[in-house]
């Protein structure tokens, strides 16, 4: 048999180096097609927002946080209380918040501020501005004014975002009451999808009146009962409005028989099957929602 020519030789060679070029590249690009549909049925993480009640006794203090990073701090709680905020803050690797809301001018809503705003920066402090004169109230506006912060009156139809998709929306107070500080309390609802967040602050029988007045929608699925679950608040009309799933009561239980739950209020709750979260029983609450789901942790004590 004859020997194949050098042409022929080099002839397959070449066809065979070809042949693997064209292989690798298939293998390439199989290698890419899969991972990018690896890639796209890969679950995301879900977004989520986390309201934290924090536990400061007979007081009020709530953390918001968007889930691109943004922060409400609803009060502050007593000063006796605020190095136990700050911690909790600072746990959550908090530095900066963007919105404080001072529902009213009663010390175990506002004085942890006298604390808390001189360790972590703010943008504006959303206050009712109530129209009762008296030196605490003085002294605590000139305190705030003093940091630099701008002061912003709180008051029904004013609305803004936390992040894209997180609505807050002011429904309290209707008109200022010029003798009582608790119905002067901002009362806030926050909206994330399709679940709601309804803040009552310390708003007594007469201002849940004139906000159900107004017409505003109060549909919630989480409601923070009003001044502290006493008996001054949370009437039956108000539960019919708002229809909650979960109930929160920020307390003091045994450390203050004055800030002890009233049993008509805990009785009108049991009445409704409204859960009921308290943080003299349990402790911090963290209510987490992904816009669609609602979840509750509690610390336990």
């Amino acid at each position: 048999k004859a020997l194949p020519s050098n042409t022929d030789t080099k002839s397959k060679k070449n066809r065979g180096i070809g042949m693997k070029r064209v292989l690798f590249i298939a293998i390439l690009l199989i290698a890419v097609f899969t991972s990018a549909v690896a890639l796209a049925d890969s679950p995301t993480e879900p977004e989520l927002l986390k309201v934290h009640f924090i536990n400061v006794g007979h007081g009020n203090a709530i953390l918001i946080q968007a889930p691109q990073g943004q922060e409400i701090l609803i009060d502050a709680g007593r000063l006796e209380y605020a190095a136990t905020v700050a911690r909790y803050l600072r746990r959550l690797g908090v530095a900066e918040i963007e919105h404080v809301i001072a529902t009213h001018p009663h010390n175990d809503h506002i004085d942890g501020l006298y604390y808390l705003l001189n360790i972590f920066s703010a943008q504006r402090v959303i206050d009712p501005l109530a129209p009762i004169d008296r030196k605490e109230i003085r002294d605590y506006m000139k305190f705030v004014a003093s940091k630099g912060i701008p002061i912003i009156e709180g008051h029904a139809g004013l609305s803004f975002e936390l992040s894209p998709g997180i609505a807050v929306d002011l429904v309290g107070p209707v008109k200022p009451c010029n003798f009582r500080l608790n119905d002067n309390s901002i009362v806030a609802k926050v909206t994330f999808g399709e679940t709601k967040f309804l803040f009552m602050a310390d708003a007594e029988i007469t201002e849940e009146q004139s906000i159900l007045t107004s017409g505003a929608d109060l549909s919630a699925d989480v409601i923070q009962i009003g001044h502290h679950g006493l008996y001054t608040s949370t009437s039956q009309e108000l539960l019919d409005s708002v229809q909650p799933s979960f109930a929160v009561i920020s307390c003091a239980g045994k450390e203050r028989p004055f800030g002890r739950c009233s049993k008509s209020v805990i009785k009108r709750l049991d009445a409704n099957n409204i859960p009921v979260f308290r943080t003299d029983l349990h402790g911090d609450i963290v209510i987490t929602s992904d816009g669609v789901n609602i979840q509750v942790e509690t610390a336990g004590l």
